[in-house]
């Protein structure tokens, strides 16, 4: 319907919007029809009622563990919910740091410089530009999906790339966890993961900057039962130089959207040397 018809067709403000979601297939009476978002979304049955994730999935088949139960009304379980949430904000809380490489050879109060002194822009660092140009494209298609999902939600005042995906992920998560379709919340996790490496890449990069902590992860996660455990996950570090603003951090080996701030791992070594005098 255009735009014109939609005005002037009489139809409620909520019977206007539906009209305009992405339409899903769903079987009525034997029949396969394309229906709106929100009815789709109220009939989902959410497959056998275990967690999609790869995650999950790999540790089943691997391992030979049981299947991890979804939470209820949703493709994934707790514990890939909250990892989702937490990589989401990864992207916004990483974006100073991949703007600040941006432009290598500029000074620290803003003005680029030129080995010709000519005033010419200090080089770009390419491989820094196509992966926020890659999280950029992929955060606004998530965003875009969204919207056409639900057209009477507003976006943030501020829409940029780091703003969005922090707004997705302190907000939203469960749009992608219990979307009517299931290909949905399989793909973006994976994606996700492959998008955090590709950044940390370009703010971490590996070789003697990279520290094995003997420590094991003491956040937690949700196991096949639904309890929150702890994650006992491999620690290490992405050490930087003392000079360098940005510090160093640790990450977890098991779970990348687990990290600890210097600190925090320091005080942990240090209780690992006194239990190791005793």
């Amino acid at each position: 319907m255009n735009p014109r018809a939609l005005a002037e067709s009489g139809l409620s403000e909520a019977d206007k919007l539906r009209l305009l979601e992405r339409r899903y297939p769903m079987v009525v009476a034997g029949v396969v029809s394309r229906v709106p978002y929100s009815t789709a979304k109220g009939h989902a049955s959410y497959g056998d009622g275990f967690c999609v994730s790869e995650h999950c999935r790999d540790i089943v088949n691997i391992h030979d563990e049981p299947l991890v139960l979804a939470e209820r009304g949703s493709w994934l379980c707790t514990n890939c919910t909250e990892r989702l949430r937490k990589l989401l904000i990864l992207i916004e809380s990483s974006w100073g740091m991949l703007e600040a490489l941006l432009y290598p050879g500029a000074p620290k109060g803003g003005e680029r410089v030129s080995s010709t002194n000519t005033g010419s822009p200090a080089p770009l660092d390419v491989a820094v530009a196509d992966v926020m140009g890659s999280a950029r494209d992929w955060v606004w298609s998530q965003v875009e999906h969204f919207i056409e999902d639900m057209p009477g939600k507003r976006l943030p005042a501020d829409q940029s790339t780091p703003s969005l995906a922090g707004w997705l992920g302190r907000y939203h998560v469960q749009y992608f966890a219990s979307h009517p379709e299931r290909s949905l919340p399989e793909a973006v996790l994976p994606e996700l993961d492959d998008l955090i490496r590709s950044i940390r890449a370009q703010i971490y990069p590996t070789g003697q900057r990279r520290l094995d902590i003997p420590v094991t992860c003491a956040q937690h996660r949700v196991n096949d039962r639904g309890q929150f455990v702890k994650c006992g996950g491999q620690l290490f570090a992405y050490v930087r130089d003392s000079a360098d603003g940005r510090g160093s951090e640790v990450i977890c080996a098991a779970d990348e959207a687990h990290t600890i701030q210097e600190y925090e791992w320091l005080g942990m070594l240090k209780a690992k040397q006194k239990q190791g005098e005793r």
